[in-house]
């Protein structure tokens, strides 16, 4: 069996250990703070909502990297794309994911720019961090003590392993990025021959210095998405009628969202739970289970737009395959 085959084996088992202990701890065999729940159909149909708008700001950003690379994408095509890496994000389990969807549709429009679509993507993930971390410094770090107000361990050893991979990366992400954009910087770097090989890896990226007040603003864009994601989150504790006050959700999110990026499990499933139990368990009516329902049906409401690309993505192909048999039937007559 041939190695990726063994890993996604491998985070699958993890993901579905993580999730049956995090049901485990909030007891859900025996449902008795469940059974009595109503679902508020008007806070979940916001929470779908903000779910669709923080994909709609990911296919914001992509596409200003994306034209910043010199490739015209159509506001609409970047969100017909982003819904479908949205689905393969979620959904698929096999090696092509959302980065390897979005890479293969826009290769077939600009067969001969490969690796500027590499760079239009790895510009996104970067902005991505860099809001993530902005958001962490701003909302999570000042409410260390709540966070660490239960006495358990855990919240402790999340925000420390938080700080190392959002410390390591976002510092380094913001060197990279500032380095490009400002020409001086980047002139003071390369007239010093211990620092040039560096700035060798960035050499790529100089085309990118006219647009730093479009990067800006893909920055903001990046933020005021992943800020909808948080939303429905929130949104989704109300309709379970389990409300989590606006600065606690701001402040657990960056933290939960760094640490199920760790390509441990599929998608963050079974670690974001156990984190939600952890850091939410304790303040909640419904305790455990109240964080647990929280966290998947928050999953399940930012997942939905998943599988809405994933119907258009099928649809797509039954119209693509049906436009190229008349292509034949035309050509053979």
């Amino acid at each position: 069996m041939p190695r990726r085959h063994w890993m996604l084996l491998l985070r699958l088992a993890c993901g579905g250990a993580l999730l049956w202990w995090a049901l485990r701890r909030a007891e859900f065999a025996s449902l008795p703070s469940l059974q009595n729940t109503t679902i508020h159909f008007g806070w979940l149909l916001l929470a779908m909502l903000f779910g669709g708008l923080a994909v709609l700001g990911w296919a914001m950003r992509w596409r200003a990297f994306v034209q910043m690379n010199g490739m015209a994408l159509s506001f609409r095509e970047s969100i017909r794309l982003t819904m479908f890496a949205d689905f393969f994000n979620f959904y698929f389990l096999g090696p092509l994911g959302a980065d390897g969807i979005r890479a293969v549709f826009l290769n077939r429009q600009f067969p001969n720019q490969k690796l500027r679509i590499a760079q239009s993507i790895l510009l996104d993930h970067g902005v991505g961090l860099m809001a993530g971390t902005i958001l962490y410094i701003l909302f999570t770090r000042p409410q260390t003590a709540w966070l660490t107000s239960n006495n358990s361990m855990v919240p402790g050893i999340a925000l420390v392993a938080t700080d190392i991979i959002l410390g390591i990366m976002g510092l380094l992400t913001l060197s990279a990025f500032t380095a490009i954009c400002f020409p001086s910087i980047w002139n003071h770097i390369n007239s010093k021959p211990f620092l040039r090989r560096i700035t060798f890896p960035l050499r790529p990226f100089l085309h990118l210095q006219p647009h730093r007040n479009a990067i800006y603003r893909a920055q903001i864009v990046s933020i005021l998405s992943i800020l909808s994601g948080y939303a429905a989150y929130w949104c989704s504790s109300h309709a379970v009628a389990q409300p989590i006050p606006p600065l606690q959700m701001l402040a657990i999110m960056p933290m939960v969202d760094a640490i199920a990026a760790i390509p441990i499990t599929i998608s963050g499933l079974g670690v974001r739970e156990n984190l939600f139990v952890e850091l939410l368990g304790h303040t909640l009516p419904m305790g455990a289970q109240g964080a647990v329902t929280v966290s998947l049906l928050g999953f399940a409401v930012t997942g939905i737009w998943g599988l809405v690309g994933g119907i258009w993505l099928g649809l797509h192909r039954i119209r693509s395959g049906t436009q190229s048999a008349s292509t034949s039937v035309t050509q053979q007559t």
